[in-house]
């Protein structure tokens, strides 16, 4: 059974399932991004764990999941905070970040 706060985040971490007293639930792109998350994350784990054979054969998974989450983040939320001053910092360093992909 998921837990019920599988789909929300933390109002000031960010932090998937968070307690309920500090949680907004989230839909639509944003749903499927915390998802792609910890989808990234279990991906990592495994990869972290494996060697030889079985690690390289991790890596393409791993790399298109990457890639993939990145181009929805920057098509529909960093799309979206375009122009906002208040998300200039966030813009930037996502834009340093990407070019590391």
């Amino acid at each position: 059974m998921q837990h019920p706060n599988a789909n929300s985040v933390h109002r000031h971490t960010g932090q998937p399932g968070a307690p309920l007293r500090s949680a907004v639930k989230l839909s639509g792109v944003f749903e499927l991004l915390v998802n792609e998350h910890r989808t990234a994350s279990e991906l990592l784990q495994r990869v972290s764990t494996e060697s030889g054979e079985a690690r390289r054969a991790s890596w393409p998974a791993l790399r298109r999941q990457l890639l993939s989450h990145e181009r929805a983040e920057t098509l529909e939320v960093y799309a979206a905070l375009e122009g906002q001053e208040e998300a200039r910092d966030i813009l930037a360093q996502h834009a340093a970040q990407a070019g590391e992909l």
